[in-house]
C-alpha cells in the first residue's frame, strides 16, 4: 500500500465529516428558529394586549417592534448558509449534483 490509496479514504472521510457539520449546523439553526417562535409568541401577545389597553403615538407601535425583533432575529438566524450549492432540485428531492 503506497501513500497515493490514502488519499480517496482521506477524501471520502473529509466529504463524511462536512455532512455531519451541515447535519449539526442545520439541528442548531433549526432549535434556534424554535426557541424564537417560542419565546415570540407571549412577547408578542402581550405587546398586542398593551398596546390595545394605552394608546401610544401609533396604534400598536409595540407589536410592530416586536414583529421587528422576529424578523430581525431569522435574519441573523439564517445568515449562516449551509454549502448547498453543490445541490440541485430534481421534483421533491434535493440531490447531489453529480447523481
Amino acid at each position: 500500500m503506497n501513500s497515493c490509496d490514502l488519499l480517496p479514504a482521506e477524501s471520502g472521510s473529509n466529504e463524511r465529516w462536512k455532512f455531519f457539520r451541515d447535519v449539526l449546523v442545520f439541528q442548531l439553526k433549526m432549535l434556534l428558529d424554535n426557541v424564537r417562535d417560542f419565546a415570540l409568541m407571549p412577547v408578542s401577545l402581550v405587546a398586542a394586549l398593551i398596546d390595545l389597553i394605552f394608546k401610544g403615538k401609533r396604534h400598536g407601535s409595540l407589536f410592530y417592534q416586536v414583529l421587528r425583533w422576529g424578523a430581525h432575529s431569522e435574519e441573523v438566524i439564517s445568515d449562516q448558509k449551509l454549502p448547498v450549492e453543490k445541490w440541485t432540485r430534481k421534483g421533491f428531492l434535493l440531490l447531489p449534483s453529480n447523481f
